[in-house]
């Protein structure tokens, strides 16, 4: 019998493990950067950080912001990272993540899930495929 994986919402004292999972990520971010963060992503209640728990230990993070639109009938929910430990990645841990940011994109009247992904990024872009995203590939972007 395999081990469930369940998922739940971040918690400050979550802010190592966002770290560890955040440097796999590519993203090099100390423990108390991460908790800061965390408290600024959640604050107004349209932002989550959902974990992944496998065997009590946490093994991978999806964040999510809703989006308050006036051109479309509701809201959009933003993917903005998906990370699952490189030690379980391909076990379906990804798939999960998702799953959940859709059921919770639908529980809060939003209709449309999107997620952007930098070009270098090739196995996130066919994981995104095979999970019935589409590819719409023009942005514009300015970093300040």
């Amino acid at each position: 019998m395999g081990t469930t994986v369940t998922v739940r919402d971040a918690t400050s004292a979550d802010a190592n493990d966002l770290s560890r999972l955040l440097m796999q990520l590519g993203y090099p971010t100390e423990p108390h950067v991460a908790h800061e963060r965390l408290a600024r992503t959640t604050a107004d209640g349209n932002g989550r950080i959902i974990l992944a728990v496998k065997d009590g230990a946490v093994c991978g993070m999806i964040t999510t912001y809703c989006l308050r639109t006036l051109h479309r009938p509701g809201d959009i929910c933003r993917i903005t990272a998906l990370v699952v430990d490189a030690s379980v990645r391909g076990a379906g841990i990804g798939r999960l993540l998702v799953e959940e940011v859709e059921r919770y994109a639908r529980e809060t009247d939003c209709v449309r899930v999107e997620v952007t992904s930098a070009a270098p990024r090739t196995g996130a872009h066919a994981f995104y495929l095979r999970l019935g995203y589409i590819d719409y590939p023009k942005r514009f972007i300015k970093d300040l």
